[in-house]
């Protein structure tokens, strides 16, 4: 999955316009509405603040041309996210009119290109979910154990109590979660902590 490296702001001027788009990363509809409304707080004297978000879980697409003539700006802005493979993510164009009509054509040009640059000075990177987890298992097991999560894992820290713990990360939990299993017999618990982007 695809996300901004970070917030950013950029700004352009087509005939007199002002045009500044600011994104930043969003993993909810209610953290989306709040980027947006502190960007409304920042520019209250600005004619217009037109927008466009995309959620992962659930996925959720939508965009605003508050108050520009239907699909010339929020539209046009969702595509540029869309278009960069971008997720949890939520720009906002500014526009101050500088007294000279665009068009559709021109509107749609201008917050298309106001979208795309921040987004460049945002960057993007490519993220992979991973998952921590903590497996316990008997003591008489442990090299088994270590052995398949070296394999395919990235082990973390080992506790040594009644039981054997041992906590790793991973991006896909099936590729071993059948052999450990197998391997011991049933005897090992996998419990999921937490997961988060890398």
């Amino acid at each position: 999955m695809k996300k901004i490296v970070k917030s950013a702001e950029s700004e352009i001027e087509i005939k007199g316009s002002k045009f500044i788009g600011l994104v930043s990363l969003c993993e909810s509809e209610e953290e989306a509405k709040d980027f947006i409304h502190s960007v409304k707080k920042a520019h209250p004297k600005a004619n217009h603040h037109c927008s466009a978000y995309i959620l992962a879980q659930p996925l959720i697409e939508r965009s605003n041309d508050d108050g520009e003539p239907s699909s010339t700006a929020g539209f046009p802005m969702l595509q540029v996210l869309r278009g960069n493979g971008l997720s949890d993510v939520c720009a906002v164009v500014v526009r101050y009119f500088g007294g000279t009509l665009l068009g559709r054509g021109g509107l749609i040009k201008a917050y298309t290109e106001a979208t795309s640059k921040v987004i460049e000075a945002a960057g993007v990177k490519e993220f992979k979910r991973i998952s921590l987890y903590a497996v316990d298992f008997p003591y008489p097991m442990i090299s088994v154990v270590e052995n398949i999560l070296q394999k395919k894992s990235q082990i973390l820290n080992r506790e040594f109590e009644e039981n054997a713990k041992i906590y790793f990360k991973i991006e896909n939990i099936e590729e071993i979660f059948d052999d450990l299993k197998d391997l011991t017999k049933g005897q090992a618990n996998i419990n999921l902590i937490s997961t988060e982007w890398e």
